[in-house]
């Protein structure tokens, strides 16, 4: 006996169903460890994927024989579950710029001229940036807890260094050797503050605000608007529904005193915060973790001081040197496995400290007597062997010693 099913238009019914469900979960729902969704949820993931070029290319696998008329089912070969760093990552700066370039109109290219450039240039062609989640994690899970103001990693047994400096090199972005956090303001700073200036602000409603006021505010409210949001969005890289200091708010007060400010030290101690709040157990303990900061510059850092990653998973404008973010015009997603394999290669060429060590080193802080000839013998070429890493320290005098004859016999 043959049973058919009722003729049903089960495409309305399964999409009714989905979207009673998503539209059931509320903000809080979002924002919990976990939340359920009834119905064909995967036909989001596919969706998306296909209507944003920069999650397709970093999520998924299209299907060789699959023809444009082909569902989107059978369009991706596979697909993969990211981070909701990785996701917040590949968000954030390709469609922050577009939008804050859309409500600004003309008024944007003061931002393009501004200390805001590199970041601007990078999110236009994000598209072809892959965030390589394996690569960080790999990295955190690798950290060296030796000084405050920076951070050290290791891939390949050897030791690589990113601190303000390198951060600097990354994006371009204004460092000072010393910030005096008591500044005084000066008259223009003093300026009556706007009505978004307040404590309660978080980066969702600040875009609100200007999607939805762009008419009410003028010119100038609407181009210190984007650029706080630009700022908070990109640089800082909070929750977007945290809420952020009325301070930073404060500083757009006047455009020409906002851009005059030290963003990128402030940046990086907000990334360096982050970074050193997650120990090897909370790494290791989830399958999810969110790292809040501007952490795509560690990414292109850790292509250019390996050698071996950068040319198998980038690929290069060599006419612009610096800033890293304009140097690299495409980067790839690494599988864990590709991580590990090159991590443990015999010979890997890692550079301890990235380019001419005496170019800025004034935004380097100064590391202990010990540790620094460790670091002298990296410059000079030293690798450290697997068995340092097993013994857990070394003997700096005898290497020292026996840096020097080998030195001595290559002259």
């Amino acid at each position: 006996m043959n049973y058919r099913l009722p003729k049903m238009a089960w495409d309305k019914t399964a999409y009714s169903i989905l979207m009673r469900s998503v539209k059931s979960l509320s903000a809080s729902s979002w924002t919990g460890d976990s939340y359920e969704v009834s119905g064909f949820a995967l036909a989001i993931n596919l969706w998306a994927m296909s209507s944003v070029n920069v999650l397709g290319k970093s999520l998924g696998k299209p299907c060789e024989t699959s023809s444009s008329s082909d569902p989107l089912c059978l369009h991706w070969d596979s697909t993969r579950t990211p981070t909701i760093t990785e996701v917040l990552e590949l968000e954030k700066i390709n469609n922050l710029v577009g939008k804050v370039e859309n409500l600004l109109g003309k008024e944007f290219k003061k931002l393009e001229d501004s200390f805001l450039a590199p970041v601007i240039k990078m999110g236009r062609r994000q598209k072809n940036m892959a965030f390589s989640r394996y690569l960080i994690h790999h990295l955190l899970l690798r950290r060296i807890d030796i000084c405050k103001k920076g951070l050290w990693f290791s891939f390949g047994e050897q030791l690589m260094r990113f601190s303000l400096r390198e951060f600097h090199l990354a994006t371009g972005l204004p460092c000072v050797v010393d910030k005096d956090e008591d500044e005084a303001e000066t008259s223009a700073t003093k300026k009556k503050k706007d009505p978004w200036m307040n404590k309660n602000q978080t980066l969702n409603t600040l875009l609100k605000l200007l999607v939805e006021k762009s008419t009410e505010l003028t010119t100038d409210q609407r181009l210190r608007l984007g650029a706080t949001i630009l700022v908070e969005g990109i640089l800082m890289a909070s929750n977007p529904v945290t809420s952020i200091p009325e301070e930073r708010l404060l500083r757009a007060r006047n455009f020409k005193e906002f851009c005059k400010y030290h963003w990128g030290n402030l940046a990086f101690d907000y990334l360096l915060k982050e970074v050193k709040s997650f120990t090897y157990k909370k790494l290791t303990e989830n399958n999810q973790y969110v790292i809040c900061g501007f952490i795509y510059p560690i990414q292109l850092w850790a292509l250019s001081s390996v050698n071996q990653l950068g040319t198998f998973f980038g690929i290069t404008d060599d006419e612009i040197q610096f800033p890293l973010c304009l140097h690299w015009t495409e980067t790839k997603p690494l599988t864990i496995e590709e991580v590990n394999r090159f991590d443990q290669m015999e010979k890997v060429d890692v550079k301890c400290i990235l380019g001419d060590p005496e170019l800025h080193s004034d935004l380097v802080e100064d590391v202990d007597c010990e540790f620094g000839r460790v670091v002298d013998l990296f410059k000079r070429g030293y690798r450290l062997k697997r068995q340092d890493w097993l013994n857990g320290s070394i003997d700096i005098a005898v290497l020292w010693l026996k840096w020097t004859k080998i030195i001595c016999s290559q002259d």
